[in-house]
């Protein structure tokens, strides 16, 4: 493939909190305690197959996930960009907002602000042009195939690209480190 597409990653027994345990989840989030289960989540990768960005949360089932998919092409344009340093690593991450809600986080740490935030508008422009890849759909607990576990006319749906938003790239919000120390 060279394009942009959306990948879903199911875990079968593991705990959601892997999907961001690496990273910070940003102001304002607090970290989900949950116990072990099945879940899905998504990732948008490049032509390139890097990592452009993931979801924010996880699922419990395929569809919940590429609705949330789906829900976040819709709502591109209404996305808060949010950049923040990592107070404990000094590096920076993304993550985009709807009404306070994650729906979207940066796949990895960056050095410096200025490329967390080319990221992040990275990621959003290609997100209207990106192709579910559905099929694609990878079991990383190695606990049997995926396509076992989720419906097969689900498996083979096609998703059709939205138009672009007017404006791709949205609103950037930097948060003052002081604002992400504990209270």
């Amino acid at each position: 493939m060279t394009e942009p597409r959306f990948l879903f990653v199911a875990r079968a027994w593991a705990s959601p909190d892997i999907w961001s345990a690496r990273k910070p989840l940003g102001p304002g989030t607090e970290p989900a305690t949950s116990s072990p289960c099945p879940w899905v989540a998504w990732r948008l990768v490049g032509a390139n197959n890097r990592e452009l960005g993931r979801s924010g949360r996880t699922f419990t089932d395929l569809t919940d996930c590429v609705r949330a998919v789906v829900e976040m092409r819709a709502l591109l344009v209404a996305c808060q960009r949010v950049v923040f340093a990592d107070p404990a690593t000094g590096s920076w991450h993304w993550k985009l907002d709807i009404d306070g809600v994650s729906r979207a986080v940066s796949g990895r740490a960056y050095h410096r602000q200025r490329e967390c935030a080319y990221s992040c508008a990275q990621f959003q422009s290609a997100v209207p042009t990106a192709a579910m890849a559905v099929r694609s759909l990878v079991d990383v607990s190695g606990g049997g195939a995926a396509d076992e576990r989720f419906p097969a006319a689900l498996l083979a749906m096609r998703m059709p690209a939205p138009r672009p938003p007017a404006d791709p790239v949205g609103r950037t919000v930097t948060v003052p480190e002081s604002r992400l120390t504990a209270r």
